[in-house]
């Protein structure tokens, strides 16, 4: 079979051994648009693509496609109805970055509250060279001891996070869906994990229901001394509203590795002016050396089963 890999530059530098040794041919683009990709696509019958979309319009000049790989979790550049209708199996890669993600969550999360960033900076600017004492107190840092974290979305990625919590000894709440009819055994109130939090991360979908969860009106439960962490999706975040919270200091900060434009413009509603309790990096939580390469080692079992008429990860 043949495979094409439509943007290859979104793996990086991790070899793609698993995959070339399931397939008779492996084509490779750095980057495709959806019209070059229809080109690209026209001898495959396999196409591996990690954002590149795949609507209705490209599935009906690709009569011969047999299976689409989607090399992340997420499927949403997929039209799964029309893929459905021309019985065009779509998998998807599963629980390959939770190590990787739990680490870059407390990552953001330990330079919120230790307030490292901006230490590093100062000592860079030479401004340590000019304190008058032995160590600089120009920032306000906190321990995670004691401190209450709110799960919002409790899958295989909240519940890694939990046990990082507890050795941590934070006190940890998982957040029921907001507006449930009844909570869970285990969980608490949406409302109440906003009211008690001191530090809320999130780790649900982006669905209907949770595109912007955290609003105006979200933020104005929280406490003020509370602090965001989103490595989910962007659009679970009101943009707009988070930037009103942050410079009013409705709440203390945020980390984002998420926004609801990837890549986004310069001109960004939270690019725009520097917000010092804001940390943005570039949607990178998922992405260490051994989290790639294991999607791409599940990658070549998805295709090697599918040989064998055995889909594994199937979508749709």
């Amino acid at each position: 079979m043949k495979a094409v890999l439509l943007d290859r530059a979104t793996l990086g530098d991790v070899h793609l051994t698993p995959i070339r040794e399931s397939v008779s041919s492996l084509t490779c683009f750095d980057y495709s648009t959806e019209e070059e990709a229809i080109h690209r696509l026209q001898d495959a019958d396999i196409c591996i693509t990690n954002k590149v979309p795949i609507s209705e319009a490209t599935l009906a000049q690709l009569p011969q496609l047999k299976l689409i790989c989607v090399a992340a979790t997420g499927t949403n550049v997929i039209n799964l109805n029309a893929a459905q209708q021309r019985k065009v199996p779509i998998c998807n890669i599963r629980n390959y970055a939770g190590t990787s993600i739990a680490q870059h969550v407390f990552s953001l999360l330990l330079n919120l509250t230790s307030q490292t960033h901006q230490y590093i900076q100062d000592v860079q600017h030479k401004r340590w060279s000019k304190s008058p004492i032995f160590c600089r107190l120009d920032y306000p840092m906190m321990e995670l001891k004691g401190k209450t974290l709110g799960i919002i979305g409790y899958g295989t990625l909240g519940q890694s996070i939990e046990k990082i919590a507890h050795a941590f000894e934070m006190k940890v709440l998982i957040a029921e869906r907001q507006h449930a009819d009844s909570i869970r055994p285990g969980r608490i109130s949406f409302d109440e994990v906003l009211r008690c939090a001191d530090i809320i991360t999130l780790h649900c979908p982006l669905t209907g229901e949770t595109h912007h969860l955290f609003s105006e009106n979200t933020f104005q439960k929280m406490k003020r001394t509370a602090v965001l962490i989103n490595t989910a999706r962007g659009d679970i975040i009101d943009h707009h509203a988070l930037k009103i919270a942050l410079t009013e200091h409705q709440i203390a900060g945020a980390a984002l590795d998420v926004l609801d434009q990837e890549p986004p413009p310069e001109d960004h509603i939270l690019l725009q002016d520097a917000i010092p309790n804001l940390l943005i990096t570039p949607h990178i939580a998922w992405a260490t050396q051994e989290s790639r390469q294991r999607l791409v080692s599940q990658i070549g079992n998805i295709i090697r089963s599918f040989q064998q008429d055995v889909l594994i990860n199937q979508v749709c």
